[in-house]
Order: C-alpha cells, then structure tokens, then sequence
C-alpha cells in the first residue's frame, strides 16, 4: 500500500503516511517489517500501532486478512525489543493474548514464530530475546510446570485457561508485569456467558497488575463496535474505536445458494446427501483448497469418511468396508474434539497448501491463516449473517484476495434462510452483538476462583466484579445471594441437598466459607473440584 492512503478511524477519516508508521519502530522491527512487506502496512496497521505504542485499549474492527494479527502485537514487539536492547528486558509476563479457539491459539505461535526468527538473525543473537508460550486444555503437565516456572514474556490462552490461572494462588506474581491484553476475535465471546467469565477475568487480572494493562481487541465482525469497546474495557475505562476499512481495489465477497432439491419435489435425506457429496466432490475438483464448514462434529466426521471414500465401492469390498479412493484428493476433518497433534498436523497441511479440502464444525470459524483456500462451503445454514461472513472469510485469506462462499441448502426452509443470510452477508447487514448481563452462574464461578486463589473481601468482590462490562448492572441482593448459595447458606425447597439426616435443605454443599465481610475456600478438596470443572 503506498503513501498517503485514506483510512477511517470511527467517525474520522485521516492520511497515515506508511513512512511515518514505520519510522516509529525500532531498528530490526522495522526493518523486518520493511522487507517482508515492501507494500508497506495496511490501513489496520496504520491505525492501530500509534494507540497500542502509546498504551490506550483500542478495539480494531477490520475484515479479515487485513494484518490484524501484526496489527496487534508489532508495536508490543517493537516495546520488548527496544527493552532487549537497551538492557532493561527481565524475564516475566508481559503480553497476555486471548483466543476463543485453541487451534488459533497455536496459528498465532507459528504467525509470530517468523518475525521472531527473522529479527534473532537480524540481531544476530543465538535464540530469541522474546519468549512466547501457550496454556490451553492441550498443554502437557511438564510444559504448564515449565510455564508457572519460567513465564514467557507472551502468553497465549483462552479464556477457559485465563480463569484457571487466575484462581491458582502460584501464578500471582506472574501477573504483576503485564502490559498489554489481546482478545482475539472478540465479537465471538461478547454475546455468551463465556465471554462475561472473560470480562470478569480480565477484570481480576488487571487489579493483580502493576498497572492496568493496555487493552486490545480484535474483531472483523462487530456491528455496532460500542457494546462491544464496553465488554472490553468496562464502564469506567476509555476505548478508542478504529474501524478500517478494506484497501482500495479489493473485490467485494462472493456469496452463492445453491439448492441440493428441485422445483417441486421433496427428496428424502439419503438422496439430498448423496447430492451434497457429489457436489462436494465437483466443488473439491475445480479448487485449489475448500473449506467445508459442517455445523457439527458427527456430521464432520460422516462428509470427511464419505469423501475420502466412494461409496459405490463398498460392495465389491471383502470386508464390506469401503476402501480409499486413490484417485480422491486429500481431505482431512478439524474439530475440537481431535487429539491435539492430530488438530496440529492438519493446520500444518493446510498451511502447506496440501490438503484440497478440509471439513470443520467451528474449530476454524476463527481467525485461522488458511491462505491456499480459495472457496468456503456452508452445508445447511451458518446460524447468523456474521457467522457467514466469518466462515467466507476463510477463502481468500490474503489481503487484496475476493472471499468467495457457497451455502448448500437441502430443504425449503434452508433454501429461504441461506438466500435472505447471502443478501445479508453481501450487504453487510449483521446482527446486532448484545452483551450477557450479570449471569448469576457465571458470577457464583468467579467468585469461587477467587475464594481459590486467595481470602476476598466481600466488598472488594463486588466493586471487582461491577467493573466487567456485562456485570455492571448486578444487583448487590442477587451478589449476596450466590455468596450465599455457595456457602451453601441458600434455603431450597424440600426435596434438596440436606447437609444432614433433618437439617433444612439447601441447594448446595457448602463450597466457601464467609465471615466478617470475608470469603474463602473450603479446602483442597473443593479446588481441585473447581480446577478440574472450570468452564
């Protein structure tokens, strides 16, 4: 992208010279940067580095394949290096990024893998001065010991992980020397009680911080951007919202329907779905890589086996097992519930350009650098116009390249659905993103992670919990009473928990204790519960 280039910031359309932007990294961060992006940065870029460098919590709304990623960590880079070289870099936590996805979680560690290595060399040291490590549900308990040890100075996890760590009173300290939060693709969490348990966590993290860390979030689908700056910041902080748009000459999204049924007749499911693997097989023929998107697991699992099979062949097999067709293209399934190196591999393979198609639930919704795929397939609806976009958002993952989506619809009612979300989706017509407000399950959590880590202050509890974006309207009677429901001081109707043979009924076992405006855990045995049920 050449000089001069107009990008609008909100409401505010500015010039951004790419030289400007660039003269404000350091020596090796610009001149990777330089070299492996001679266009210069892109609109995204130019926005968000000033703001990250200067530590204002900033929301980045850009479509994907836009530079996010670079868009949200060069400056943080640019900061640790120049510590680096002036001598003042310790070891410790730093950065905290935070993906909804594991696997893009791990596409984040190969993405920042490559700048890294490329500045060791320019520096000339033996390793990189700048340590990166991942804590999911993947992570080996030799690898978590080595991580509460030895804490890199960027972590990436998710949510789920973040509010692990956080109710573990040896990680306490670790949190002290962070600077900078990333939430990736938040518009995935604002709308669900997983992302309040977020809110809340980033709440907690930031009062164990020596100061509050800069915020950052990351989104290409997030209409309209305030609810969304208010989950990430809460009521009382100041987001600055940039909204970026695509570069000029940047072909508009590709979205077709196409009916598995004809006019008139009403086909049973084994012959829509045999239509829909054949269609699938023609789709696969014409394309450099497909993206299949299947809604669910089982169903995942059912298109992968049938496309890597012919199914006419199972007769003539011995066993009665269809065998593989050679013939075939390569294609692999991608789901949560994968083994991690078996996730691994395939992200590997499509990073490569090896796999003509890949057949996913949701696992790749998000985020995930596919950049050979060129087309992204829908089977039945998407559940929402954003959840289209996000999901064609996956072919043409290269800035300047079109998105190009097929919605394959096996009944009347898809056909009516697919047709008014592609309309939609071309127009950029989303749904509105509404935060969760106050769940009282996702606060009875919170607290109980806190009671894990440390004795609380019920007051100080309370004030934390109000400053999360989704909780700032929760009720002080409606606080006291899940205190009180894990204290297990919460009367119930008969037919509950009894304590003991004749004792009033309550809801629960008492997980908590609270006494003079305190609370803590009631044991070992209750946090080794917590810890192995939190999520």
């Amino acid at each position: 992208m050449g000089p001069g280039c107009p990008i609008t910031a909100g409401m505010h359309t500015i010039d951004i010279e790419a030289r400007d932007v660039l003269g404000s990294l350091s020596g090796p961060v610009g001149d990777w940067f330089t070299g492996a992006f001679p266009e210069g940065p892109t609109p995204a870029q130019g926005l968000a580095w000033p703001p990250i460098a200067a530590g204002e919590h900033l929301l980045l709304v850009s479509p994907t394949g836009t530079g996010k990623t670079l868009a949200g960590f060069l400056a943080i880079l640019d900061r640790l290096l120049r510590r680096h070289t002036e001598g003042t870099l310790s070891p410790g936590l730093r950065c905290v990024y935070i993906s909804p996805l594991r696997s893009l979680g791990y596409d984040i560690e190969r993405n920042l893998a490559i700048p890294l290595a490329a500045i060791e060399r320019l520096l000339g040291c033996d390793e990189s001065p700048i340590r990166v490590g991942v804590r999911t549900g993947d992570t080996s308990a030799y690898f978590r010991r080595k991580l509460r040890d030895q804490p890199p100075h960027i972590l990436i996890t998710t949510p789920e992980s973040l509010s692990l760590l956080l109710s573990q009173a040896s990680w306490g300290d670790h949190w002290r020397g962070v600077e900078h939060i990333i939430v990736d693709e938040v518009h995935a969490l604002v709308p669900t009680k997983r992302g309040a348990d977020l809110a809340v966590s980033l709440e907690r993290l930031s009062a164990q911080a020596n100061r509050d860390p800069c915020r950052v979030g990351l989104s290409a689908t997030c209409r309209p951007a305030e609810p969304v700056a208010r989950f990430l910041v809460g009521p009382t902080r100041t987001c600055r919202v940039v909204e970026a748009p695509l570069p000029r000459g940047t072909p508009p999204m590709e979205i077709e329907v196409e009916a598995l049924l004809e006019a008139g007749e009403a086909p049973h499911r084994g012959l829509t779905y045999r239509r829909l693997i054949r269609r699938l097989r023609q789709v696969m023929r014409v394309n450099r890589t497909t993206v299949i998107f299947a809604n669910t697991r089982p169903f995942t699992e059912k298109i992968t086996h049938d496309l890597r099979h012919d199914p006419k062949r199972r007769d003539a097999c011995a066993d009665g097992e269809p065998q593989a067709d050679e013939s075939e293209p390569a294609v692999a399934a991608h789901h949560s519930a994968l083994d991690a190196s078996r996730r691994r591999a395939v992200e590997s393979l499509l990073e490569q350009g090896r796999l003509k198609a890949v057949v996913t639930s949701t696992s790749l919704e998000l985020g995930v650098d596919i950049g050979t795929a060129d087309l992204s397939v829908q089977v039945g609806l998407p559940g929402g116009v954003a959840r289209c976009v996000q999901r064609v958002g996956r072919s043409g993952h290269r800035l300047g390249a079109a998105s190009r989506g097929l919605i394959l619809a096996a009944t009347a009612a898809e056909i009516a659905g697919a047709v008014v979300t592609a309309r939609a989706a071309r127009a950029g017509r989303l749904e509105p993103l509404r935060m969760v407000e106050a769940p009282l399950d996702v606060v009875c959590q919170q607290l109980l992670a806190m009671a894990c880590a440390r004795e609380c202050a019920v007051e100080q509890a309370f004030t934390l919990l109000r400053q999360a974006g989704p909780m700032a309207g929760l009720a002080r009677h409606n606080f006291d009473a899940c205190l009180d429901f894990l204290a297990g001081d919460l009367a119930a109707p008969p037919g509950a928990y009894e304590p003991e043979p004749g004792a009033a009924p309550r809801w629960s076992s008492a997980r908590i204790w609270k006494r003079n405006g305190w609370f803590g855990v009631r044991g070992r045995r209750v946090m080794r519960w917590f810890w192995t049920n939190v999520g």
